[in-house]
């Protein structure tokens, strides 16, 4: 029974116009909603045609600014400020102590030289000489800066047989046996002793005089290849830890041991003024000898050795396409390291930090 069929049935005029009021409402809601609709409608073919040309002009304004070098340019044209404020922080760490053993050749023709690990007995050559060591306990600051010199009756004096390297010639390094044992030395080992002054000509140079090409590899580990990409952006530099596979460091490793330039003697703002990427990555030679290796997009590769307490570093000046080849592919092949949240790395130096008496 629909409404007019109440009104027909009802006997109670006011009931009847009740009934009629209701109906007229319910009409004007209805109208009301239908001109709504219309009205939406309408405001959103108009939206429509005004962001559609709105969207081809942000689109297109965004193409032109990537072609100029706002989003295609892959790095900053001057990365100087950027690198400066990334290797000098304005805080420097505080200086701590270190107590370290160290030893000096103390006569002859390798009286400079310094040691920097034990050998592998494979790469010992001839017995070329004697000589004498003096090794005593030393506190050191971290950097590697004597800050005490130690006292004279705690200096050990120890007898030692020189010998050769095999296929390195004795003007770049030597290796030591001891016939007196020290404090942290013994008598079965051989201690290998590089020139900190020693002066290559180019990369090819440096990596035959250490006849790198069968004993270098890459390393950061006992059994993990790792290797770092750092990035110069607008503001900052950015930094990604990669992964290394077998393959991978064995690729890289002959396409360094490839590298063609000369030496050279540049300042930062010029080894890092116009580079984009910076490529870190360890060496370690099988006679003992171990470093950090740099390669830097402007064109330059660096080489700090490891426990020479600042010295034989070299720079060479190599092709700035060879090497930001090199940066490509250990970013394209190499696995990014994604830190566990959750768990913590402890580092240690590998030495009891004390405090001098």
């Amino acid at each position: 029974m629909n409404l007019w069929d109440n009104v027909l049935n009802a006997t109670d005029e006011a009931f009847v116009s009740e009934m009629l009021e209701e109906e007229r409402a319910a009409e004007e809601r209805r109208a009301d909603a239908a001109e709504e609709r219309r009205t939406n409608k309408n405001t959103g073919r108009r939206l429509k045609k005004w962001l559609i040309p709105a969207a081809a002009c942000l689109i297109l304004g965004v193409l032109i600014w990537g072609v100029s070098g706002g989003l295609f340019r892959r790095t900053p044209v001057n990365t100087w400020e950027q690198w400066n404020a990334y290797l000098h922080p304005a805080k420097e760490p505080e200086a701590m102590l270190a107590e370290e053993y160290r030893a000096r050749i103390a006569e002859g023709p390798y009286a400079s030289w310094l040691p920097v690990a034990v050998c592998a007995e494979n790469r010992v050559g001839e017995k070329i000489g004697d000589t004498v060591v003096k090794a005593a306990w030393t506190y050191v600051g971290l950097d590697g800066t004597v800050l005490r010199e130690p006292e004279e009756e705690k200096i050990e004096t120890l007898r030692a047989e020189v010998y050769s390297l095999r296929n390195i010639s004795p003007e770049t390094a030597v290796c030591l046996k001891y016939l007196d044992r020290g404090d942290a030395l013994t008598l079965t080992h051989y201690y290998t002793f590089l020139d900190p002054a020693a002066a290559f000509a180019g990369p090819a140079e440096f990596f035959g005089a250490l006849d790198a090409a069968e004993t270098m590899s890459l390393f950061y580990s006992e059994n993990v290849t790792a290797a770092a990409v750092e990035t110069a952006g607008e503001k900052d530099v950015s930094y990604t830890s990669y992964f290394v596979g077998a393959d991978l460091a064995n690729t890289l490793r002959e396409r360094i041991l490839a590298l063609t330039g000369e030496a050279a003697q540049a300042d930062e703002q010029t080894l890092y003024g116009t580079c984009g990427k910076r490529a870190l990555c360890s060496l370690k030679f099988s006679f003992g000898f171990s470093g950090r290796l740099q390669i830097l997009e402007s064109g330059y590769l660096l080489f700090f050795p490891d426990n020479m307490h600042g010295a034989g570093s070299q720079s060479f000046r190599i092709d700035p396409a060879a090497a930001a080849s090199l940066i490509r592919l250990l970013e394209d092949r190499a696995v990014p390291y994604v830190p566990d949240p959750v768990s913590t790395v402890t580092a240690t130096t590998g030495t009891d930090i004390v405090n001098p008496e």
